[in-house]
């Protein structure tokens, strides 16, 4: 009795450990993918960033050409 105890016993803890080992490569694997939808969205954020800075210097461009061309219709008329 205590050699078949003993016996179901090691194939439960073998059993759990693998169990255990399943779950820690599967969040591993999350984490993983966790990390790298980070670091993607951290280089869309940047380019976001970059792409802002240059609408608003094209916005101001625009203003000053506009401000120039009414200056040079004043001028003129």
């Amino acid at each position: 009795y205590e050699e078949k105890k003993r016996a179901i016993t090691d194939i439960l803890n073998k059993e759990k450990k693998k169990a255990y080992d399943d779950i820690e490569n599967i969040k591993n694997y999350v984490l993983k993918n966790i990390n790298i939808i980070n670091e993607k969205n951290e280089g869309i954020r940047k380019q976001t960033d970059i792409l802002n800075n240059e609408r608003k210097q094209n916005l101001t461009c625009i203003i000053d050409l506009e401000n120039k061309i009414e200056n040079i219709k004043r001028i003129i008329m």
